[in-house]
């Protein structure tokens, strides 16, 4: 079977992409800002607990006219109350939401304005979201996100929850969905499930 690639210009500007077990700042950020570009969204809030965030900086300054609110602190809901008040009073200001590595248990699902971002689908802002480990969510969050990049991931229970939250409406079988994982992994790219279908992403190594 074969796998095509995935084109980042098919993502849509309202659409929730998640980014699961980027441990590599640069790459992460790097896809993030290829994303941006590519969508031509300019202004938007970064929360970010990045423990990189020194090296963060220095990768984001060649986008200066990316306007950023940035924290290197977990997320608030205060800080997400401010971003949505603005969002609905200046849409013009904010049009871009990243979520990067801030949530560390099951807190946030219980956060109405985290739930009102994830459940919106006619939302008209690009949101973002990064963990290095998959995050257990409700269905009514997984159900509503458009695409999911998987980095390499050699941990089994890593991939069987990420089967269990998105494989599933493409595979019949976790061993089907491993199976192809590994396939595309060992030819260093990543794994996407865009649209109920397989894509691959290149990686710097083979670009």
């Amino acid at each position: 079977m074969i796998i095509p690639d995935f084109n980042l210009n098919d993502l849509k500007i309202n659409d929730k992409v998640y980014l699961i077990s980027f441990r590599d700042s640069k790459s992460k950020f790097q896809l993030i800002n290829e994303i941006l570009k590519i969508k031509d969204v300019s202004n938007g809030l970064l929360i970010s607990n990045d423990l990189e965030m020194d090296y963060v900086f220095t990768l984001l300054k060649e986008f200066s006219n990316i306007n950023l609110k940035m924290t290197n602190f977990q997320y608030s809901q205060k800080l997400i109350e401010e971003y949505l008040l603005y969002k609905n009073t200046m849409p013009e200001c904010y049009n871009y939401l990243i979520l990067d590595d801030c949530f560390y248990d099951r807190s946030w699902c219980k956060d109405k304005n985290i739930y009102n971002i994830f459940t919106n689908k006619y939302s008209s802002y690009l949101t973002i979201l990064s963990s290095q480990y998959p995050l257990y969510m409700i269905k009514d969050f997984h159900m509503n996100i458009d695409c999911i990049i998987i980095s390499r991931t050699n941990i089994q229970k890593d991939l069987q929850l990420i089967y269990s939250y998105f494989g599933s409406k493409v595979y019949n079988t976790y061993e089907e969905f491993e199976n192809m994982a590994n396939v595309i992994f060992s030819q260093y790219y990543k794994l996407v499930i865009y649209d109920g279908k397989i894509y691959k992403l290149k990686n710097e190594k083979n670009e």
